[in-house]
């Protein structure tokens, strides 16, 4: 799992961008207390729908 910022580094987009993302529902994450995490096969989706 990621944090949100090292969701979108690997991304290659802003963190404003990656929370972008997460609001429209396009990338999934899991809370964890009051952390956000990005799961990798989150990461995986998201990028396999845009080479579709």
């Amino acid at each position: 799992m990621y944090t949100v910022e090292q969701a979108a580094e690997l991304l290659g987009i802003g963190r404003t961008t990656m929370f972008g993302l997460i609001h429209d529902g396009e990338i999934g994450t899991v809370s964890i207390g009051r952390a956000r995490r990005v799961p990798a096969d989150e990461i995986d989706a998201y990028i396999a729908r845009k080479l579709a």
